[in-house]
């Protein structure tokens, strides 16, 4: 079981860390920040749109535009969620037009986060950005 630390008790605890030849707890801190930031995996997601001024015109020709916008994994995870959420929503009628349409088979978003990302690159919706070592 956990509980919060008061200042006096952490600044304690991190003093003896230190006293001990272990890290502080601030360097602690640092320490995973550094590696975090070392391992950051950043990604973009392709957006599609179509342009709303020819929408709205009615007699023009809709063209459609693409963009990728840079995504963090934890937007990334944020958008898995709301993909697993939409396909449990997504009627059965829905599901049967979108494959009559297309003539693929309907395929629920993957549970599993990592299946998740490797079928968005797969599919070409998702591109890592930048990995730094």
């Amino acid at each position: 079981m956990s509980r919060d630390w008061t200042d006096k008790e952490l600044q304690a605890a991190s003093a003896a860390m230190k006293a001990a030849g272990h890290m502080s707890y601030e360097e602690f801190c640092e320490e995973m920040d550094r590696q975090t930031e070392q391992t950051a995996v950043k990604y973009e997601k392709l957006s599609i749109w179509d342009d709303p001024f020819d929408i709205a015109c009615g007699d023009c020709e809709v063209h459609t535009h693409e963009t990728w916008d840079e995504i963090t994994e934890e937007e990334l995870h944020e958008f898995h969620e709301e993909c697993i959420e939409a396909d449990i929503n997504t009627p059965d009628y829905q599901k049967r037009d979108y494959e009559a349409m297309t003539g693929k088979a309907w395929e629920d978003t993957p549970d599993d986060f990592g299946e998740f990302v490797a079928q968005m690159i797969a599919d070409g919706v998702l591109r890592v950005k930048e990995e730094t070592a």
